[in-house]
Parts: structure tokens; C-alpha cells; sequence
């Protein structure tokens, strides 16, 4: 019997004439349910006659477990039919067999970006075990559900990727040699390439062409790394940043594009149908290990940053709701953002970057790797106005399969020299020490950053020593020509494999850009004057300290502000039980010295960068006022104890209170506060004692 063919289709074209035909198809899986099953076998049982067997898991009855699972009152008949006897029984067996409810769309290829293609379709997988992965090329039979809509059933599920399906050829090295190895004008090359009709943004578009190339993972310093570069576009409406992604998605057909209200949770990383009970993996899960594009980053809600900001650490999403399952999301990320004001509205344009909608903690900037600033004014308008498109300088097909060559790397084809990685440690050595917590550009981790970006530039260098995976053949030797290669392998038994050598020179080059953007930024500058606000000399301590002794009302509310950060002004009102007008004259006086603030997004008041410097500097623990109470009764019941008739000088206790952490505007104002009350009264002018009760 001649062996059934497979119809190569794709889920858009599915249509009623496949009924029942054996199809394949390559697939992206986009959503899923928790883990089902069926009965693996169904018996008949005739009144006269052997009884038949059919595996539900087998392909060939895919009829019986079609009525199985969509129409339950056709069984029967449908068995009569087969067996040709009205008069049978049948059971299910208990054993049983995997099934998924799988949701999938079709793998964009050149009608890429049409509606249907990310329409998905419910696909039902028989016996099978989940992929890591979410693309997959599926093997099943074409039916129809209970609402006559069609569907497959799966009987095989292999995983694939798109740099798996592309042969390298001797050709296409050469190529890559040509364009990216020989070629000494690279970044003019990169700048007329990607999206030529934006002219002035030369670092933006070589950013670009970095984080497309960057490794998903390589090893540094004897641990795995991540090696995927996350690069944010940030800056002024209309500077060419959206064009950019745009480009790489209809030109290069690369990436997996959001856009706009995309930019949640559910549309980044996951959502649960609950209707269907299925998991809907978002943007990043289904680029994994490839690159995800999302424009109008900014719309992102700060409610699902945090989420968001695990998943590119941890590079994984876990769902544990109703449906559980997780997915990678080794991504890629370039990312296009506008902040709150036009660059021009800040002081340093570093700020900007911590006036994003989506940023709400400084630690969300050291899970990125680049920052391009867009700045309106740094393209002349008549150069924008001369501006036309031109074909690429490097062909398109040429860096599309470069970039597919790229991320057909595996970590351990990614070689440090060691002067290389000798020089990242320098360079992470000299820019750490413009760290800064209020805006981490640069951070404890940024030794892997400065790595990443210079494996990004050997890659794009096609900087490599090339060797065969036959024993037979030895390493041809670093920086081989394509000729060579072709040359000495000449059997078709030995596959070409290429190291990357990461280079001091990719290092350098990594380091230069790494100025540029803090330059861009004004980084360094607004580093320096944060330092010089948190930075606190002597005599600016002894000035606060001297204040706060001055206006005991002030003090009081300082003190309370420094133990309790975020305390509003209804809560000390309370607790003092004076007025929310006097609190805030008491913080006004604390807001004049720098050392409180009242932060825009955050409730109550904070301490500055100064104030904090400034309890550092306190060599005593702050006290409470009934703790200073307590302690300038102590003071003065053992001064009695050593005094004549037990009479206290009042300017001793202030000045045994002051070493006692008490300031000497608060002991006078305790002191005649309890004259008062009358715990203490005066013997004579300047000298009390305690009141005897």
C-alpha cells in the first residue's frame, strides 16, 4: 500500500476540501492548557466475532477520537458502521495518553504582518509531550470541532528554529566575510544599511546592528552568561526611533513587534483564558531566543514592571493561576520610548531616564545594556530634509542570514582572549566608579554589560577561528578566508564551525561606546552634583546640627522623619498634637537645609541624599522625645546623687545630655517643660531638682 503523503500547508489556508487529509505545518504555539488525557484504547465487542482494538493515540483512527472528543452521540453509529454489526458493545480502557489543548498561528514568513497570520487556531496534541520551545512543526490530521470550525489533531510535535532550517554555505561565509570582516568603514556600512532613510543617528543604528548579532549566551569568567543585549530608544517624539523597529520587522521579517496597548502583562508576558483554560504566552515567550520589538515602550503599566523586570533577569515566565506552566524568554529586546518631556525640559538628559511612566525604581535601568539617546536637535533639519531612501549598503538577504548566523551560535562557540577579558575588568573597574544608586547607568553588574557588548562587536566584526567537526581535520586557523576553508575541506562529510574570538580591540570598541552614551547623557555631570548633595563636610554637619538645636519644633519632626521615612504630616500632627499648619512650618525649616523632601509619586516625607549623610554622621543613636526624657532624668538623679542637697546645674545636665545623644535645645526645652509640670523645680536660677512625691 503506497505510503500517504503529508500536505505542507499553513493554518491560514486550512479550508473544507483537507477534511481528513494528513498535513504538516510549522507553527507558532501561542497559548496552552494544563496537561489532559485520553483513553488510549477503545474496544468493540461484537455479539458474534473477535473483538477489535483501536489505539486512540494511533493516527490512523483519528475518526473515532475525533467523535470522542467533539461528538460523543456519533460514536455509536459511527462503530456500527465500522465493525458492520448493529449489536455490540464498547469500553474505554483505563490506561491513558497525553493530550493538549494547544493555540497556534502560523510562522510569519513573506505575507508577514497580514491579519490572519496571528489569528490562532485551537490545534489538540495526542500523545505527546510539550517542547520547550514555541515553534514547532506539527504532523496530524485536518477534522472539525463541535462547532464545525476546523481543526487538527497532532499526532507529532517536533521543536524547530529558523536558524536550525538555514544551511550556512561556503558562499554565504564569504559574504559575511566581505561585508563584515573586510570591511573598514563597518559603521557607515551599519548607518547605510539599516533603515537608510533616517540619516544622523549613526550610534542608534549601530546599536541596533548590536543587540540583532549579540549571542544568546556565552561563558565568562568560568560561568554561563546571558549574552542577549536589551537596548532601549529613549527620547523625543518623531526622532526616527519607531522607524528603526519598523524596519527590522518589515525588511529584515525579524522579531516579534508590540505596539501600544500590547504593552501589559498580558500582552509581554501571559495571560489565562479562563473560559478555556488556557495560557496565552505573550510577546517575550514567543521570542524566545530570537528578538522582540515594542514601540511606545513607555505605555508599559509601573504595576506590571516588576513582573516584567523578573522575566529579563531570570529570563523565564511562570504562570501559577488557574492553568500553570512556564515558558523561556531568551529574548532579544529593542525597545523604543518616549519620557514625560522633551529632552530639552531636564536639567541633565540622564534624568529623562528615570521619568519614564513604565520606571518607578532606578534598579529597573541595570536590566538594560544600551540607552540611545534621541535628542530633536541633534539632526539638522536641512539634513533630514535631503534625506531619500537607498538601497542598503550591506544587502538585505545578506544581514538577514548574518543575524540568523549570529543566533545559530552556541556559548561555548564564543572564546574570550585573555587580554580581552583582562580588559573588562579594567574598563568595569573605571566606569564603576561613576556608580550612582539614584541612576544606576552604571552598576555593580556591569562587567557583564561591558562583555556583552564586546561579544556583540566580535560577532559583528565576524571576528572567528574556523575548524571542522571531523577529527580529520584540524583547526584551519584563526581568521581563515572563506577560500581557505573551501580549499581544505573539500569532502562534504566535515561541517564548517566557527568560534568568535572576542578580541582587547571589540573591548576598546565597547568601551568607546559606552562614553559616547554616558556623554550623550550627561551622566558624568549629574553624577557629580548627586555626590555633591549626599556628600556632607564637617562644618555643614555642625550648621544642620546647630539649626535643629535652635528650633526644637523642627527637630522634633526631623527626628520622627529620619525614624519612620514616608510618615506624612497628618500622622506627626497626631502625634504631637499640634497643628498640620505648624508640622508643615517645622518641615519647611528641614526642606530649607536640604535634608527632607516630599517626592512626587511617593506620600509623607523622605529624607535627601543629604539627610541621610547627615544621621550617618551622628555618632549617637537618634532618640525619641520620651527617650530623651528619660534620659535627662537619669542624668540629673545621678547628679543628686553626687551634688550638695542634691541641687543639679542646669547647663551640666545640658551638657551630659549632648554626649548622651540629647541636643542641647532639647534639654533646655525638657527642662522647662518638667518646671512646669513641676517634676522639677528651680532651688535657684540655673540649678533644680526633682520634685519629691
Amino acid at each position: 500500500m503506497e505510503e500517504e503523503v503529508s500536505i505542507k500547508t499553513r493554518l491560514a489556508k486550512l479550508s473544507a476540501d483537507m477534511y481528513g487529509e494528513k498535513v504538516v505545518l510549522q507553527v507558532l504555539i501561542s497559548g496552552q492548557s494544563n496537561p489532559k488525557n485520553i483513553p488510549k484504547i477503545l474496544t468493540v465487542k461484537p455479539r458474534d466475532g473477535n473483538p477489535q482494538v483501536y489505539e486512540l493515540d494511533k493516527e490512523e483512527n483519528y475518526k473515532h477520537l475525533r467523535n470522542l472528543l467533539f461528538f460523543p452521540r456519533e460514536v455509536k453509529g459511527d462503530l456500527a458502521s465500522d465493525v458492520g454489526d448493529q449489536r455490540f458493545r464498547y469500553e474505554y480502557s483505563e490506561a491513558r495518553a497525553n493530550y493538549y489543548i494547544l493555540f497556534c498561528r502560523d510562522i510569519p514568513g513573506e505575507e508577514k504582518f497580514e491579519e490572519a497570520i496571528y489569528r490562532s487556531i485551537p490545534v489538540h496534541l495526542i500523545g505527546q509531550q510539550l517542547p520547550s520551545t514555541k515553534r514547532v512543526r506539527l504532523e496530524g490530521r485536518v477534522v472539525d470541532d463541535d462547532k464545525r470550525s476546523l481543526t487538527i489533531l497532532a499526532y507529532s510535535i517536533r521543536p524547530i528554529e529558523e536558524r536550525h532550517n538555514i544551511e550556512f554555505s561556503t558562499g554565504d561565509h564569504e559574504q559575511f566575510e566581505h561585508y563584515f570582516n573586510n570591511n573598514p568603514d563597518l559603521g557607515e556600512s551599519i548607518d547605510r544599511s539599516i533603515q537608510p532613510l533616517i540619516v544622523g543617528r549613526p550610534e542608534a543604528k549601530l546599536a541596533a546592528a548590536l543587540t540583532l548579532c549579540s549571542p544568546q549566551c556565552f561563558y565568562f569568567e568560568g560561568e554561563l552568561v546571558r549574552g542577549n543585549l536589551h537596548t532601549a530608544f529613549i527620547g523625543d517624539s518623531t526622532t526616527g526611533k519607531s522607524r528603526i523597529l519598523e524596519w527590522i520587522r518589515d525588511v529584515l521579517k525579524l522579531g516579534q513587534y508590540g505596539v501600544g496597548d500590547m504593552s501589559t502583562y498580558a500582552g509581554l508576558l501571559a495571560a489565562v483564558d479562563t473560559d478555556k483554560d488556557v495560557i496565552i504566552w505573550g510577546l517575550l515567550p514567543m521570542a524566545d531566543r530570537e528578538l522582540a520589538l515594542i514601540d511606545s515602550f513607555q505605555k508599559i503599566h509601573p504595576e506590571d514592571l516588576p513582573m516584567f523586570r523578573e522575566a529579563l533577569r531570570d529570563e523565564r515566565i511562570v504562570v501559577t493561576k488557574k492553568v500553570t506552566g512556564e515558558a523561556a524568554c531568551r529574548t532579544r529586546l529593542l525597545v523604543a520610548a518616549n519620557p514625560n518631556k522633551v529632552l530639552d525640559g531636564y536639567v541633565d538628559s540622564a534624568e529623562a531616564l528615570v521619568d519614564l511612566r513604565c520606571l518607578t525604581d532606578p534598579v529597573d535601568l541595570t536590566r538594560w545594556d544600551l540607552f540611545v539617546r534621541f535628542y530633536g536637535k541633534d539632526v539638522p533639519d536641512r539634513e533630514i530634509a535631503n534625506s531619500r531612501a537607498a538601497e542598503p549598503r550591506i544587502p538585505v538577504d545578506v544581514m538577514r542570514k548574518f543575524i540568523l548566523w549570529a543566533w545559530s551560535l552556541r556559548p561555548e562557540q564564543i572564546k574570550f582572549d585573555p587580554e580581552a577579558e583582562k580588559r573588562v575588568k579594567e574598563a568595569f573597574l573605571r566606569f564603576n566608579k561613576f556608580y550612582h544608586s539614584d541612576l544606576p547607568l552604571v552598576h555593580k553588574g556591569f562587567k557583564e554589560v561591558i562583555a556583552r557588548i564586546a561579544a556583540s562587536f566580535a560577532v559583528l566584526h565576524y571576528s572567528i577561528a574556523t575548524y571542522c567537526n571531523s577529527a580529520t581535520h584540524p583547526l584551519i586557523r584563526n581568521n581563515s578566508t572563506s577560500r581557505d576553508i573551501k580549499n581544505t575541506v573539500t569532502s562534504g562529510s566535515a561541517a564548517l564551525l566557527h568560534n568568535v574570538v572576542v578580541l582587547p580591540k571589540h573591548v576598546e570598541e565597547a568601551e568607546a561606546l559606552i562614553e559616547e552614551e554616558l556623554e550623550a547623557w550627561e551622566y558624568r555631570p549629574l553624577v557629580l552634583r548627586k555626590r555633591g548633595e549626599t556628600e556632607l563636610s564637617k562644618a555643614e554637619a555642625e550648621i544642620i546640627t546647630t539649626r535643629l538645636e535652635e528650633d526644637s519644633g523642627a527637630h522634633r519632626a526631623w527626628l520622627e522623619i529620619a525614624r519612620a521615612p514616608g510618615i506624612e504630616a497628618t500622622t506627626l500632627a497626631e502625634k504631637f498634637k499640634i497643628s498640620k499648619s505648624t508640622i508643615s512650618r517645622d518641615v519647611a525649616v528641614l526642606k530649607e537645609m536640604g535634608i527632607v523632601e516630599s517626592k512626587e509619586r511617593r506620600r509623607g516625607y523622605w529624607l535627601t541624599p543629604k539627610g541621610i549623610a547627615y544621621v550617618k554622621s551622628l555618632k549617637a543613636p537618634m532618640l525619641s522625645q520620651e527617650e530623651k526624657i528619660r534620659c535627662v532624668f537619669e542624668i540629673i538623679e545621678q547628679m543628686e546623687k553626687t551634688g550638695s542637697n542634691g541641687v543639679v546645674e542646669a547647663a551640666k545636665v545640658v551638657e551630659q545630655a549632648m554626649g548622651a545623644g540629647v541636643p542641647k535645645s532639647s534639654t533646655r526645652e525638657i527642662i522647662k517643660q518638667e518646671l512646669r509640670r513641676g517634676r522639677l523645680f528651680e532651688v535657684k536660677p540655673g540649678w533644680v531638682k526633682r520634685t519629691v512625691r
